[in-house]
């Protein structure tokens, strides 16, 4: 549903009630696995789930899902427990692969005194910056939400905390995301297809591409409500 930042007090809220009440609490971090924090979001908000799932950079571009958790439960899948888990692609050692020296390569940045999430979080906040004034302008026709490196614009009058705000925005190609998304990419950005998407940055975007998106996304708004 695009990028919605839960606050610390819903996540913790979660927590204390599966724990209460003899619940699983898990987290969909196939998205946000690795992306945001060497601990994903479990890590950034400091919430332990008991599940987790994990996808795209665990299998570093290649088709791979993964999930884990406490020991208690992971024992229940074979060999050691009765619940099966396979498939043509689990353990693929291509893949497998491709996710272990992506993380390597994330890691290996500390190692020369670089940390990878500090720095996309650097660059997440610069885009944001570059935007503010247009962001200022429409404030009340604009969302702008980020976490990190990721990031979704939405076109709404209203706060947007959850999945029925999202469906409450405009998608349209008439004066919604869909149109912005033609325009943008007719001047060479490449956006997510839908308004229900988030978009990412990586360690190669630099200045003058974070420059280069900004000034083609206040264009691209001034074309689309500049004369409303």
């Amino acid at each position: 549903m695009g990028v919605v930042v839960p606050p610390q007090e819903y996540l913790q809220t979660l927590r204390d009630l599966c724990s209460k009440h003899g619940s699983l609490l898990i987290f969909d971090e196939v998205m946000t696995g690795f992306r945001l924090h060497a601990g994903s979001c479990a890590g950034l908000f400091g919430v332990t789930p008991d599940l987790v799932t994990l996808g795209k950079v665990v299998g570093g571009g290649m088709p791979l899902g993964a999930f884990g958790g406490r020991a208690d439960i992971m024992e229940k899948l074979s060999p050691l427990g009765s619940v099966y888990q396979a498939g043509t692609l689990s353990g693929n050692p291509v893949a497998v692969t491709a996710g272990l020296t992506t993380l390597i390569i994330l890691y290996a940045f500390s190692e020369v005194g670089l940390d990878a999430f500090a720095t996309l979080e650097k660059r997440g906040a610069t885009l944001e910056a570059l935007l503010a004034p247009m962001l200022a302008k429409y404030c009340d026709q604009l969302v702008y939400h980020r976490q990190g490196s990721m990031f979704t614009l939405f076109f709404a009058a209203h706060p947007v905390r959850n999945f029925a705000d999202v469906a409450k925005a405009d998608h349209s190609q008439e004066s919604g995301f869909a149109r912005y998304f033609t325009l943008l990419a007719e001047q060479g950005i490449l956006m997510p297809p839908s308004g229900y998407e988030a978009c990412f940055m990586g360690l190669a975007h630099q200045t003058n591409e974070l420059e280069q998106t900004a000034a083609a996304i206040e264009t691209t708004v001034e074309e689309m409500l500049g004369g409303k």
